[in-house]
């Protein structure tokens, strides 16, 4: 299946795997994916800016999150780490992320037990 979402003045179509409930909203200068009404996916950038920026943001159920690497890439090379809609701005790359990523699991994990 396929979706389109409107770039630079033209239509834009690109491959998109169709999971019951899910569907893709675009505009002019960004297009988003949803699931049951909340931005949402697990398989690349949820929101992808066209405005210049070229911003992509990693999002499940409206929160920005991504555990292997940044939840916000800008095309300038800026990086925002996020997980579970909390940013970590003191964190400056992957290396740093993926050692804060497993310190929360395992404070997760403690306070589950």
């Amino acid at each position: 299946m396929n979706y389109q979402y409107y770039s630079n003045g033209k239509y834009q179509y690109k491959p998109y795997d169709i999971i019951k409930g899910s569907s893709i909203r675009y505009a002019s200068n960004y297009c988003e994916y949803l699931l049951d009404g909340e931005i949402y996916r697990e398989n690349g950038p949820a929101i992808i800016y066209n405005d210049g920026s070229e911003r992509k943001e990693w999002v499940i159920y409206n929160r920005r999150h991504k555990e292997d690497g940044p939840a916000v890439i800008w095309s300038g090379g800026g990086k925002e780490y996020w997980l579970d809609g909390n940013h970590y701005p003191k964190i400056k790359n992957d290396v740093q992320w993926l050692i804060e990523v497993q310190r929360v699991k395992r404070k997760q994990k403690e306070e589950n037990i």
